[in-house]
């Protein structure tokens, strides 16, 4: 088996919503940064919040039964053990990130811990533009009626560059 650089992914928002490729407010310019080996990935336009896209040669690096999967279909849900995983129900590697979304661990299955899947702490889940897989709560403030929003990190999506 080939060596596989494992890559933090940095996502990018389109510049407009629904917008891929070209961004539309800077043209000539692609919506995504580029990692080495040219690999990106970025929010796919979608109803939901967990689909992302790559741009370049990369590939989600994902983990079914044991057996290391690549693929470049980014159809991602928290399934009920509360793992990142795709379509199929393969898992999602990426890295456990502190409290800012930088890396601190290696390579392993991206999963909402289970004490906060149990108690249904997260209301939704979302992908930023740098990658970050987090959780999602929202409540409203008794005193002030304003709705309040808490994003918390719960790990980084990796990529897999092959080479050539």
């Amino acid at each position: 088996m080939p060596e596989i650089d494992s890559l933090i992914a940095d996502a990018r928002r389109a510049a407009i919503p629904g917008a891929i490729g070209i961004a539309p407010d800077r043209q000539g310019t692609i919506v995504g940064a580029e990692l080495p080996g040219g690999a990106a990935i970025r929010t796919a336009p979608s109803a939901a919040a967990l689909d992302v896209a790559i741009d370049g040669p990369g590939l989600f690096v994902l983990d079914r039964g044991g057996q290391r999967r690549f693929a470049r279909l980014g159809d991602f849900r928290v399934d009920q053990g509360g793992y990142l995983t795709n379509d199929a129900g393969a898992r999602v590697l990426g890295f456990g990130v502190d409290a800012s979304g930088e890396p601190v661990t290696g390579l392993s299955a991206l999963r909402v811990p289970p004490a906060d899947v149990a108690s249904q702490t997260y209301s939704s889940y979302s992908v930023d533009e740098r990658g970050v897989f987090a959780g999602v709560n929202q409540r409203t403030d008794a005193r002030t009626g304003r709705r309040l929003t808490n994003t918390i990190a719960l790990g980084r999506i990796a990529l897999a560059v092959m080479p050539a």
